[in-house]
This record gives structure tokens, C-alpha cells and sequence, in this order.
């Protein structure tokens, strides 16, 4: 069940957090982001969920590599759907990536689409990666290692 406190970021897919790093996120907010980077086996469920209640501002697919998604450097490389979640408090992006065996990324939400925390808006078929991108200010509450849950398991609080 998803927590309607508006202060809290939910993981965006089943999983195990990969990696968390500031980077630069040059497509969206075009500033540096801190980046949790969740990992997804091929037996982990692959539908991805809104991490913030909030309205879809952007969508874009990127073609790309299909390189193992347990790399961080998978990011910029591999094929691609970027997707940015809007509301008062914050946009929020989310990168859906394919991995060695996961070829296809599939987005049931639209711009202009208004998801509720939690809600599914796509999947990635097989092994894969998906990445939420946070402000520098919020306070992540993961670590490299932990297994998270889509839609329930707490990654961050926003300022």
C-alpha cells in the first residue's frame, strides 16, 4: 500500500538498489540529481510504479545497446525510456533501461497522465534496470544492497 505522505519517494520497480550516485541529469531537470539505481532479475517483477503522486511532463524513448544493466555505465548506453513525474514539491525522473536479456521497454502512460504514488505506469521485459532521480536535497533512506519493492519500499524523502 502505497504511504500518502507527499514528502516520500517510493522505489519505481521490484528489486535490489545497484548503485546511488550524484550525476548529471542532462534531459529532464538539466542539473545534478542524486541517482538510485535499482537492478531487476529476471525474477523480479517488471512493472515499473510512479514514485510521487503526480502528473507525467515528459516521455521520450532513447534506442540504445542492450549491455548488462547491473552497471551503472549501462545508463547512458543501453536503450532507454526517460519519464518525469510532476508535482508541487518536485519532478522526479525515472529512466527505464534493457539489459543483456531484457529487449523491450513498454509504457502504458502518456503526458498529461495524472498516477497516483504507486501506480504502474510501464515494464521492461527480463533482467533490467530502472532509475529514479532525486534533488541533491532529499534524504535517501536505501543503501547499495537492499532489496526494494515498487510502489511501497521507501527510497527517499523530499525536503
Amino acid at each position: 500500500m502505497p504511504i500518502p505522505d507527499p514528502a516520500v519517494v517510493v522505489a519505481a520497480a521490484d528489486g535490489v538498489v545497484a548503485d546511488i550516485g550524484e550525476v548529471e541529469e542532462t534531459e529532464v531537470v538539466k542539473k545534478r540529481q542524486r541517482r538510485v539505481g535499482i537492478f531487476l532479475s529476471v525474477f523480479d517483477v517488471h512493472t515499473n510504479r510512479a514514485p510521487i503522486d503526480g502528473r507525467v511532463i515528459y516521455r521520450q524513448h532513447h534506442p540504445g545497446l542492450c549491455l548488462d544493466a547491473r552497471s551503472p555505465d549501462c545508463s547512458g548506453k543501453n536503450e532507454a525510456m526517460t519519464w518525469a513525474f510532476e508535482n508541487p514539491r518536485a519532478t522526479l525522473v525515472v529512466r527505464q533501461l534493457t539489459g543483456a536479456i531484457a529487449r523491450r521497454i513498454v509504457g502504458w502512460s502518456k503526458v498529461g497522465d495524472e498516477l497516483k504514488k504507486g501506480e504502474r505506469f510501464g515494464m521492461i521485459r527480463f533482467g533490467s534496470r530502472t532509475e529514479v532521480y532525486l534533488p541533491l536535497d532529499a534524504t535517501v533512506t536505501v543503501k547499495v544492497g537492499d532489496r526494494v519493492a515498487g510502489g511501497t519500499t521507501v527510497i527517499a524523502r523530499l525536503p
